[in-house]
Parts: C-alpha cells; sequence; structure tokens
C-alpha cells in the first residue's frame, strides 16, 4: 500500500498543466526557501497529512524559540 505519490510524478503532472514547481527533499528545506522568497505581509500555509503538517509545526516552533533567543 502507497501513502504518497512520486513527488517528481506530481510536478510534471504540475507542468503539463502549466504549473511551475519545484521539488524540494524534505519540510524544513521548502519552509527554508518559502519563508527566503515570502512577500512581506504575505501568510504561509502549510497543508498536508498530520505528519507534514506536524514537522512543519515543529519546525517554526523551534526556528521562531531561536529568533526571540537573538
Amino acid at each position: 500500500l502507497r501513502r504518497s505519490e512520486d513527488p517528481f510524478k506530481l510536478q510534471e503532472e504540475g507542468e503539463r498543466l502549466g504549473m511551475e514547481s519545484e521539488v524540494i527533499p524534505n519540510v524544513p528545506q521548502a519552509l527554508q526557501r518559502v519563508i527566503r522568497n515570502l512577500p512581506e505581509n504575505e501568510i504561509l500555509l502549510v497543508t498536508g497529512s498530520f505528519f507534514t503538517v506536524g514537522e512543519a509545526r515543529r519546525y517554526l516552533r523551534h526556528s521562531l524559540t531561536r529568533l526571540k533567543q537573538l
């Protein structure tokens, strides 16, 4: 039983539909990329499985804690 689709297959399908996309190997790297390129006053919405959202939440909470300490 497969629990997820091959990301490169999804990328290919998206591009076929005219969508620009990039495969990023893990949640922290994806969040770092998005946050670096997120315009001011924009909102980041993370969706997906409980695992994906949980991992994103842990990463973001850890990152905010580190920023508050600086």
